[in-house]
C-alpha cells in the first residue's frame, strides 16, 4: 500500500550531485522550495537539507521527486548509482545500534486529504504511541479498529504525519492486505521479509527461515526510533512477530478485527462520524457551497456517518459530475437499493462489507446473514438464537465474535445493534445465499419467540384483561425472556416497541397472518400506556387485513375495535365509528358478547367525544350491566370511570363522583396503577368543576405520583394541566404557568397535538390578558376528557 522507508548512507559526493540536480530541475519547473516540499510531502527544512546535500535521498522520496518533476527516473537512478558501492554504506542502511540515522523524519505517503474530526481518537492514538517511548521495556502499540469503511487508515495516516518529528528514523508502512477483495492476506513470514527490505536489507541477505527473520528484524530496529504502520491486519498472528521487543519504536495497527490477542496494545474503536463532522467531510469532498439543505440532510442520513459512503457520494455529486444532490438523495431514499448507489467506478461500500463477510467462519457467516431478517437494529441473544435455531449461549458467543469483527455493536445488557448499512447488506445477502425454505423457517422462529414473549409481558402489564382464546397457545414454546414483575414487563415492551411493531408489519407482509394480529393484540396495552398512536395505528392497519386473510373472525373483530379506538384517540372520529361499528357486527355474528360490549364501550366513548352525551351514556350503561352480570371487576371499574366523564359533561356531578370513587377503590384493590391514575385525574377535574381547587390539588398530586409509578407520561401531563388550572382559579399565575408549561412539554413528547392545543390556549390567555382572562376562559374545563380504558 505504501512504499519502503530505507535510505542510503553518507556518500558526500553522491549527495552533492543529487543536490545539484535537484536545484536545477526545481528551477527548470519554476517551483520554489516550499512548493516542491509540499508536492513530495516533506517539511521545508527537510527539503532544504536535501538541496544542500546534507541528507541522503530516501528511495521513496527519489520516486516522489521523479514524479513531481517529471524527470524520467533520474533521481532513482542517481540514488541507485550511489548505492552501488557497498563501501559507502552499511547493507542495512541503518545506523549502528544506539545511534540515530541521518535520515530525519519521513512519512512515505501523503497525508489524507479532507480528514475530518476524530479529535479524541487522534489524541488517544498519539498519546499511546508517544507516551511509552522512554519506557525501558515496552513499545507503544495501538490498534485502531472499526467497521469496514469507517476511516481507520485515514486516521492512522493522519497520526503518522502528526508524529513525524517524534520518530526521527522515519515511518515504515506495510499493507497487510487483510481484507483486500480478491487478494490473499500476507503471512507473517512475508510481512517480515517486506519490512526487512524496507529497512534496507538486500534480498540476498533476508533470512529464509521465520525465526531468523525475526532475529534480523530485531537487530535492524535496535537503537532506532521508528513508527511502524501495519495497515489492514486480519489477525494478531499476522503481526505479532513485528512487535518491537524494546522501547524506541512504536506500532500503529489498523484492522476490522479487534485483535484482542495483542495483550499489550491499547485499542481505539472508531464510531461513525457525528452529524456535524459527517456534514463537514461531505461538503469538503463534494466542494459543496450550500443550497439544497434538505437533499444534503437526506444524503447524510443515508450514509449513516460512514466516511467511505460519504466520500463516494460526495465525489458523485461534485459540481462537474452532472448529478445534483436532489438526484442522489432521491436514489438513496430507498433502503433496499441504497447500497447500489453507494459506489463509483472504483469503490463500493458493499464490496468492503463483502470482504469482511468472506473471511468469517461458516457459523459466524450464517449468523450474520440471518441477522438480515431481523427488522430493527437492536436485538438480543435469544432473538439471534431463534433465528439460527441454536442454543442461546452459542448465539451470544457468535454475536460477541461478530462484535470482534466490527460487524456488530454492543449495546449493553445483552443487546446488540447492526449499523443500518450493514443491516441492509445482510438483508440482501441472506436472500442470495440461503435457500427460501431456511429463510421462511428462521422468520417463523423469530416471530414465535417475540410473539410468545410479548404476550407474557402483556399479561403482567394488563393482568385482568379479558384474553381471547385465539391468542392462547398460538405462538408455541416458552418465552425466551422472563419478567420479574409488571415494571420489568413494561420496560421490555417499551424498549422493544419499534422491533415488535416492525415484526407485526413484517408478519403481515410475508404471509404470517396469524402472528401479525396476535402481535398487534399483545401490544395494545403498551400502546395505550405510552399513547404510541403512530405505531398503534400502523400495526393495526397491517394486522387487520392479515386477520381477514387468516379467516380469524375473533382476531378481525378485535383488531377492528382496537383500530377504531386509536382512530378516535387521534380525532378521526368518522373512521373510528366505521371501524367500531364493523367490530360490533363481527362479534354479534360469532356470538362473542365480550367482544360486542368492548366495541360498544369504545363506540360510546366516540359519541362522548363528539358531544352526543346522552347516546354515550346509554351505551355505557348497557355495557356496565353486562360487565356486572358476567363479573369482570376491571371492566366494571373502567366503564364507571368512562361514565363519570359523560355524567360530568351532562352536569350529573353526584353520579360522576360516586362512579369515580367506586372505580378508585376497585383499581386500588386490583393493583392497577394506570387505571387508578386515570380515575384520580378524573376526580381532580370534577373537583375543579365544583370549585374545590384544594381537593382538586390533592387528587391531581395523587394522580401524578401514581402516573410516575405506572410509567404513563400522558397521565403525568394531564395531572400537571389540572394543577395548572387549579392555580389559575386561585389567582396564582406563576404557578399556573409552571404547571401548564410542564404539561405542554410532556404532551409534545407524545405528539399529542390535539390535547396540547388546549394547553397552548390557556398559556396564551395567561401571557396575554392575564389571570382574569384565564379564569373566565372555559373555567375548570379539562384539556381533554379522560380517555377510556382498555377492555379487550
Amino acid at each position: 500500500m505504501c512504499g519502503s522507508a530505507g535510505t542510503v548512507g553518507g556518500d558526500v559526493d553522491a549527495n552533492r550531485e543529487i543536490a545539484a540536480q535537484l536545484k536545477s530541475w526545481r528551477e527548470r519547473r519554476h517551483l520554489s522550495q516550499a512548493n516542491l516540499a509540499d508536492r513530495i510531502n516533506v517539511s521545508r527544512s527537510h527539503y532544504t537539507r536535501l538541496e544542500r546535500g546534507e541528507r541522503p535521498l530516501h528511495p521513496v522520496l527519489a520516486d516522489a521527486l521523479d514524479k513531481a518533476l517529471d524527470t524520467g527516473g533520474l533521481f532513482q537512478n542517481l540514488r541507485e548509482g550511489s548505492a552501488a558501492d557497498p563501501s559507502q554504506h552499511r547493507s542495512s542502511d541503518a545506523a549502528s545500534p544506539g545511534e540515530s540515522s541521518d535520515r530525519g523524519p519521513f512519512v512515505p505517503f501523503p497525508n489524507t486529504v479532507h480528514f475530518t474530526g476524530r479529535a479524541d481518537e487522534v489524541q488517544a492514538v498519539c498519546q499511546t504511541l508517544t507516551g511509552q517511548l522512554g519506557h525501558p521495556r515496552a513499545a507503544g502499540i495501538c490498534v485502531i479498529s472499526g467497521m469496514p469503511g469507517i476511516g481507520k487508515t485515514a486516521l492512522a495516516r493522519c497520526v503518522a504525519h502528526l508524529l513525524a518529528d517524534r520518530f526521527p528514523d522515519g515511518c515504515l508502512c506495510l499493507d497487510l492486505q487483510g481484507f483486500a477483495p480478491g487478494v490473499t492476506p500476507l503471512t507473517d513470514f512475508d510481512a517480515l521479509g517486506l519490512v526487512l527490505a524496507m529497512l534496507g536489507v538486500p534480498d540476498e541477505q533476508i533470512p529464509a527461515g521465520r525465526q531468523a527473520r525475526v532475529v534480523r528484524y530485531h537487530r535492524e530496529i535496535a537503537g532506532r526510533r521508528l513508527l511502524l504502520l501495519l495497515d489492514d491486519a486480519v489477525c494478531a498472528q499476522q503481526i505479532s512477530c513485528l512487535m518491537p521487543p524494546t522501547a524506541g519504536c512504536s506500532v500503529l495497527v489498523t484492522s476490522r478485527n479487534r485483535l484482542t490477542a495483542l495483550d499489550d496494545a491499547h485499542r481505539v474503536v472508531l464510531p461513525v462520524l457525528p452529524p456535524e463532522q459527517a456534514a463537514e467531510l461531505f461538503c469538503a469532498v463534494a466542494e459543496y457551497r450550500g443550497g439544497d439543505q434538505t437533499s444534503i440532510d437526506g444524503i447524510l442520513a443515508a450514509c449513516g456517518g460512514v466516511p467511505l459512503a460519504l466520500r463516494i457520494v460526495a465525489a458523485r455529486c461534485r459540481p462537474d459530475s452532472g448529478l445534483t444532490p436532489a438526484d442522489l438523495a432521491a436514489r438513496l431514499a430507498h433502503p433496499r437499493s441504497r447500497l447500489t448507489h453507494l459506489a463509483d467506478n472504483e469503490r463500493a461500500v458493499s464490496d468492503a462489507f463483502g470482504a469482511s463477510l468472506d473471511l468469517l467462519p461458516s457459523a459466524q457467516r450464517r449468523l450474520f446473514l440471518l441477522l438480515g431478517l431481523h427488522p430493527a437494529k437492536p436485538l438480543s441473544g435469544w432473538a439471534a438464537a431463534a433465528l439460527a435455531d441454536i442454543p442461546a449461549e452459542q448465539a451470544e458467543r457468535g454475536l460477541e465474535e461478530l462484535v470482534g469483527a466490527s460487524l456488530l455493536e454492543p449495546r449493553g445488557h445483552g443487546r446488540f445493534r447492526v449499523h443500518d448499512l450493514l443491516a441492509e447488506f445482510a438483508a440482501s445477502a441472506v436472500r442470495r445465499e440461503l435457500p427460501a425454505t431456511e429463510i421462511w423457517a428462521a422468520t417463523g422462529r423469530m416471530l414465535d419467540a417475540y410473539a410468545v414473549t410479548a404476550e407474557a409481558a402483556d399479561r403482567l402489564l394488563t393482568p385482568y384483561r379479558h384474553r381471547l382464546s385465539a391468542t392462547e397457545g398460538a405462538a408455541t414454546g416458552s418465552p425466551p425472556q422472563t419478567f420479574e414483575d409488571d415494571e420489568h414487563a413494561r420496560s421490555w415492551l417499551t424498549d422493544h416497541l419499534d422491533t415488535l411493531s416492525a415484526l407485526c408489519v413484517l408478519a403481515a407482509t410475508d404471509g404470517w397472518d396469524e402472528r401479525s394480529w396476535q402481535l398487534a393484540y399483545s401490544l395494545r396495552g403498551v400502546f395505550f400506556l405510552g399513547r404510541h398512536w403512530r405505531l398503534w395505528r400502523a400495526t393495526h392497519e397491517a394486522a387487520l387485513p392479515a386477520a381477514v386473510r387468516a379467516g380469524n373472525r375473533i382476531g378481525t373483530g378485535m383488531t377492528l375495535a382496537n383500530l377504531g379506538f386509536v382512530l378516535g384517540e387521534t380525532h378521526d372520529f368518522e373512521a373510528a365509528m366505521t371501524h367500531l361499528g364493523a367490530a360490533v357486527e363481527v362479534f354479534r355474528d360469532i356470538g362473542d358478547r365480550h367482544g360486542e360490549f368492548t366495541a360498544q364501550s369504545h363506540l360510546a366513548w366516540i359519541q362522548h367525544c363528539t358531544g352526543d352525551y346522552r347516546e354515550a351514556l346509554a351505551g355505557q350503561t348497557a355495557a356496565l350491566e353486562f360487565r356486572q352480570a358476567v363479573g369482570t371487576p376491571r371492566n366494571v371499574a373502567i366503564i364507571m370511570r368512562d361514565m363519570a366523564a359523560t355524567e360530568l359533561a351532562l352536569g350529573k356531578h353526584g353520579e360522576a363522583r360516586d362512579h369515580l370513587q367506586t372505580a378508585v377503590a376497585m383499581f386500588t384493590e386490583l393493583g392497577l396503577r394506570l387505571d387508578l391514575t386515570m380515575a384520580l385525574n378524573g376526580l381532580g377535574e370534577l373537583a375543579v368543576h365544583e370549585g374545590d381547587t384544594l381537593q382538586a390539588d390533592v387528587h391531581h398530586y395523587a394522580a401524578l405520583n401514581a402516573a410516575r409509578r405506572s410509567g404513563s407520561v400522558f397521565e403525568q401531563a394531564r395531572a400537571h394541566a389540572g394543577l395548572g388550572r387549579c392555580a389559575v382559579r386561585r389567582g396564582r399565575p406563576a404557578r399556573a404557568r409552571h404547571q401548564l408549561t410542564r404539561a405542554l412539554r410532556l404532551y409534545d413528547t407524545l405528539g399529542a397535538g390535539h390535547v396540547a392545543a388546549a394547553v397552548h390556549a390557556e398559556l396564551a390567555a395567561l401571557d396575554g390578558a392575564g389571570i382574569s382572562a384565564a379564569r373566565t376562559r372555559t373555567p375548570g374545563t379539562p384539556s381533554a376528557p379522560s380517555a377510556p380504558g382498555q377492555t379487550r
